[in-house]
This record gives C-alpha cells, structure tokens and sequence, in this order.
C-alpha cells in the first residue's frame, strides 16, 4: 500500500477484486490433481454458481416475509 501512494483505495480494492479469481483457480487446480480431467472444473463452476442462486432465492424469500418498516 505504501508504493500506491494518493491511490490507496484503489489499490486496496484491486486487491480484494484478485483475491476471488484467486480461490477459483485454486478449485480448478484442486479438482484437476485428482484426476477429474479438463471438464470438472465446469462442473465445479456450475455446483457453485447453482448454490448462489439458491442461496440469493432464499435470501430474496426472506426479505418478502419481513414487513414494511412504518414510517414515524
């Protein structure tokens, strides 16, 4: 962070943004060492991103039962 100078928060958010595509590539990895072949890590990309949308669906189904809060 030192080295970003006036630019710090850009800096820090460029290295938040590389820290996901980091864990992703090491799925991969992880599922192609195990002799899954090539295709695997499709279908690990698939299982979590069907995971997320479930957990958005029931995120967005919880958010429907709270009632409104009534203005004062």
């Amino acid at each position: 962070m030192s080295v970003a100078g006036d630019s710090q928060s850009i800096a820090a958010a460029l290295n938040h943004s590389a820290r996901p595509t980091t864990r992703s590539e090491a799925f991969e990895v992880l599922v192609m060492a195990h002799g899954f072949g090539f295709v695997a890590p499709i279908w690990v990309g698939l299982v979590l991103a069907v995971a997320g949308f479930a957990l958005a669906l029931v995120n967005y189904a919880l958010q429907e039962r709270r009632p409104a809060a009534v203005p004062a």
